[in-house]
């Protein structure tokens, strides 16, 4: 499924909608877990945050799936309560 946000929420560049795993702890911080693209699960092994456009925190994670590490930015969208990655952006590193 595809999705462009607004561009107050993200700029306006093409994004595709992920259903993500994540952890909530009670000083409001979210740890992505696991993220589902194109119907492969793939486990985050490590991540670093960067405050992106407004209302977004952008993830930039390493992922795992069958022994191949892939990195790419994952975005949580905080109002819309949505997470995202750049279209076609998961690539072996």
């Amino acid at each position: 499924m595809s999705y462009v946000f607004p561009i107050e929420s993200y700029g306006g560049d093409p994004v595709e909608l992920v259903p993500v795993i994540a952890s909530y702890d009670t000083q409001g911080r979210v740890k992505p877990l696991y993220v589902r693209i194109n119907g492969d699960k793939y486990k985050v092994e490590n991540f670093w945050t960067k405050n992106g456009a407004l209302n977004c925190i952008n993830y930039n994670v390493t992922l795992s799936k069958d022994n191949r590490i892939y990195k790419l930015v994952l975005t949580y969208h905080i109002r819309e309560t949505a997470w995202t990655i750049p279209k076609y952006s998961v690539r072996p590193s």
